[in-house]
């Protein structure tokens, strides 16, 4: 890595991944460790900035001697800027080549090219997935060339069947399909306004309804509301809906390196999924979370979840 953050900080490049640049939350050691590296996956929005509390309590989670990155998703926020991201060791140079509309088929590659170019060969890899981030986990570990390049899985409270169908997914259902022009110019005309009151109006909104008014929750906010992020978002909705039954193949393949974090009152992962999960796989590592945090973790149990996902890591490795 070209610049080390003090002492757990997040920091943030612009990467070009396949041919799309993409803000990179990390946060690495001060001597460089290329035997294992943690790779946080994002819901959607894929906003990485949502993440970044939850990367740096993982980092400190670890003694500050695992690197942490996080990938956002290609398309999901606005960059003022550019860069190069130099973690790994690149195979050959991209260039810009960015589509409009990014499916969810385009994000999985996206993760794979990050994987594939920026993370050294011999480095091995610990995914977690959040939410569609579980779904383009498992995607990854049934992709990829390099079977043994990931560790583990983890997949938090992973939307990866039937999403639609659940209470939240109807409702999302209904925006992607049906509302969608109404949403994209209401964001497209909240965009207009200026910066001070957009994030003045982002940051009261999340402490009327007791979310996180962190600053990088109100950045990450900021970041996506604007049209061509938002219409990615919906884009991705959209392809949530055709995702049915489990992919067996990817979960069985894998089911030694999975561990499964389902929430006991999930609007978008009913308990349901975690007692048939249970069923499919009686010795899989598959957890249910009773205490009161919600899908969107990221808004206010960063740190809690961190902790927990640090506690299995801990009983698998022994990391220097």
């Amino acid at each position: 890595m070209s610049t080390k953050p003090e002492g757990g900080v997040v920091r943030h490049e612009i990467a070009l991944i396949n041919g799309v640049h993409t803000k990179i939350s990390y946060a690495v050691p001060h001597e460089d460790n290329e035997r294992v590296c943690i790779v946080v996956i994002p819901g959607n929005p894929g906003s990485i900035e949502f993440y970044d509390i939850f990367i740096e309590s993982l980092f400190k989670e670890s003694g500050g001697k695992i690197p942490v990155y996080g990938v956002g998703h290609a398309g999901h926020c606005q960059l003022e800027e550019a860069g190069y991201f130099t973690c790994g060791k690149r195979k050959s140079p991209e260039q810009e080549n960015s589509p409009d509309i990014l499916h969810l088929e385009d994000q999985i590659a996206h993760k794979l090219s990050f994987i594939a170019y920026h993370i050294p060969k011999e480095c091995k890899v610990i995914l977690i997935g959040h939410s569609a981030g579980a779904y383009i986990t498992l995607q990854m570990m049934k992709r990829y060339h390099d079977k043994d390049k990931f560790l583990k899985g983890i997949l938090l409270f992973p939307a990866i069947e039937h999403i639609m169908e659940s209470p939240s997914g109807r409702l999302w259902w209904v925006v992607c399909f049906y509302l969608q022009w109404p949403f994209l110019f209401m964001t497209f005309f909240f965009s207009l306004m200026p910066a001070v009151f957009k994030k003045w109006s982002i940051g009261w909104w999340m402490h009327l309804n007791k979310q996180s008014s962190h600053e990088s929750t109100v950045n990450a906010t900021h970041a996506f509301l604007n049209y061509r992020a938002m219409e990615n978002m919906l884009r991705i909705g959209r392809d949530l809906g055709t995702i049915k039954d489990i992919d067996m193949q990817s979960v069985s393949d894998n089911i030694d390196k999975l561990i499964f974090y389902y929430g006991a009152r999930d609007p978008w992962v009913p308990r349901s999924c975690y007692e048939k999960m249970k069923k499919l796989f009686p010795d899989g590592d598959i957890n249910i979370c009773n205490d009161d945090i919600q899908h969107a973790f990221v808004l206010n149990g960063s740190e809690q979840i961190a902790k927990k996902v640090w506690e299995w890591l801990d009983k698998e490795f022994t990391v220097v």
